[in-house]
């Protein structure tokens, strides 16, 4: 499962430069997103599981960071005594957005699991028309993948001008500091999506339908047998890659709620 990504109609994780007297956490947020613009230079050649796992994982540390550096008094009175700012609605708005991506891009590689094992028991069984259920439900994720993609690019696009506390340096850090961690999901995540709208496990069309053909005829031979233990194997191997992907979407899920929990919790009091 590897195919090259665009990152010409990618968002990129700017800069964020803090100064060198604010407190750790929020250099602690820089060196995050230090790694997440290191692994997106990386993967911007090719994707692979392993790739978008280890984005998802870089992306989870930031979270936990970012979690210590909201819950510093002094980030919270910084926050509660200016929650009607524009940017700062802005940031729990996009903080919706990612968290229903998030949990939808979950949903599909739960069914992408689903349907690998139907997949892998069809052929052990060497009954039904794979090709066709595969091409349906390559379609309907592609038609998912790109509409969450669309979806990304508006958040990335609804950011308003730099909004300026001259008066209180360590808010401009929280803000900067949010605004480079919702900027990081963007990325993290439109390589995920990217990685789940390319191919997976589409063999030439004419030994597909050759292999669909031999299982309504149960002809059976060594050469095609080998063949079908490859696939049985391919797909396996794509149960497994799946399953990593989804487990870091699940701890990005989670991050995401306990963020926008303590988000909500500041701008409340």
């Amino acid at each position: 499962m590897a195919a090259p990504m665009k990152s010409n109609k990618r968002c990129t994780v700017r800069s964020t430069s803090f100064p060198s007297s604010l407190h750790p956490s929020a250099c602690k947020i820089e060196q995050g997103l230090n790694k997440i613009r290191t692994w997106e230079a990386e993967a911007s050649s090719v994707s692979t599981a392993d790739t978008i796992c280890d984005g998802l994982c870089r992306l989870g540390e930031l979270y936990k960071d970012t979690d210590e550096f909201l819950n510093l008094p002094l980030t919270q009175q910084a926050l509660s005594h200016h929650q009607n700012t524009r940017c700062i609605n802005e940031l729990m708005d996009k903080s919706v957005t990612l968290l229903d991506i998030c949990g939808n891009t979950r949903d599909i590689m739960s069914q992408i699991k689903v349907h690998a094992r139907d997949l892998q028991s069809a052929l052990r069984r060497k009954k039904g028309d794979l090709n066709a259920q595969f091409t349906a439900f390559r379609k309907a994720i592609n038609k998912d993948s790109k509409r969450m993609i669309a979806a990304l690019k508006q958040v990335d696009n609804k950011t308003s001008g730099s909004e300026i506390f001259d008066q209180d340096q360590h808010l401009a850090a929280v803000i900067k500091s949010l605004k480079g961690v919702t900027a990081a999901s963007i990325v993290v995540f439109q390589s995920v999506l990217q990685f789940l709208s390319t191919p997976i496990l589409k063999p030439k069309a004419t030994k597909w339908l050759q292999v669909s053909k031999l299982m309504h005829k149960g002809a059976v031979a060594s050469e095609d047998q080998q063949h079908d233990v490859n696939e049985v194997e391919r797909v396996q191997a794509l149960e497994s890659d799946v399953e990593g992907i989804e487990n870091g979407l699940e701890c990005m899920f989670r991050h995401f709620i306990r963020t926008r929990a303590s988000l909500l919790n500041i701008v409340s009091q």
